[in-house]
């Protein structure tokens, strides 16, 4: 009876452990960063520009970034060390930056990344934003859910 008991604790607190956000997720964002703190460019928001309709991908090598990518800075990325997480939002307002967090679940291979747009307030610029994350090649990402907070 203690054997069943003590399993039926450990199954508990493991499936338990992927409905719990607060307890699920490990904040990683420093283990990512932008292309402005590797390569030295400004206002990516704005000078960065996707060249496709997608709304974000990840970029893996040079070619599909010199293809998607335009922009007043276009650094050589170092692809073998990074993958690039682009994207881009449609705001009514002007947005000034993004703030990041980027999260690892229990579940392998799933990451979350929340984005908080930092607006300009009473300002009206209509215009589409870019997102961006240079994210290690050993952080293997099978699913990557991101979502928008305020």
């Amino acid at each position: 009876m203690k054997i069943i008991f003590r399993y039926l604790v450990v199954f508990i607190l493991f499936s338990s452990c992927c409905k719990d956000d607060s307890v699920c997720t490990i904040d990683i964002t420093n283990k990512a960063f932008s292309i402005e703190e590797v390569y030295g460019c400004n206002n990516t928001i704005t000078e960065l520009v996707i060249n496709s309709d997608t709304n974000s991908f990840f970029i893996t090598n040079m070619n599909e970034y010199n293809n998607l990518i335009s922009g007043d800075c276009h650094p050589q990325i170092d692809f073998e060390e990074y993958n690039l997480l682009i994207g881009k939002t449609f705001s009514l307002n002007k947005i000034n930056s993004f703030e990041y967090t980027f999260y690892e679940t229990c579940e392998s291979g799933i990451y979350k990344l929340y984005l908080k747009p930092i607006k300009e307030v009473n300002s009206n610029l209509e215009r589409f934003y870019t997102y961006h994350l240079l994210i290690p090649k050993n952080i293997e990402i099978l699913y990557l859910k991101t979502s928008f907070v305020n």
